[in-house]
């Protein structure tokens, strides 16, 4: 729950070095702050304490690049339940947690 601190590109690359670090097959779990423009950007723009980024779902799904994702993938973190994707997450608007769960490839993949 620290990811939202850095810049996209930073983030990815923390992510990716603990991926390296990880035995083959190891799982990493994520979780990200973020939110619509309204509740989410407004807070990016007013935090005081430090940089606060406002990464897109798109964003943090990159940041697990090269990475399985393991079902339902990047879901709110309250409604993140491990099993088949089933409907989308449902968009409460405003600020969320988004998580997701991913493996690291075993040798030789």
């Amino acid at each position: 729950m620290v990811l939202h601190f850095f810049d996209a590109a930073t983030a990815r690359g923390i992510v990716a070095g603990y991926a390296r670090a990880a035995a083959p097959g190891s799982y990493l779990v994520i979780s990200v702050g973020s939110g619509d423009e309204q509740t989410g950007g407004a807070l990016a723009r007013e935090y005081q304490a430090g940089t606060l980024h406002n990464h897109s779902r798109a964003q943090i799904a990159g940041f697990l690049d090269g990475l399985d994702l393991v079902p339902p993938g990047l879901a709110q973190a309250r409604e993140w339940i491990p099993g088949p994707a089933g409907l989308p997450p449902p968009d409460h608007g405003g600020g969320h947690v988004l998580a997701a769960v991913a493996r690291t490839p075993t040798a030789g993949t």
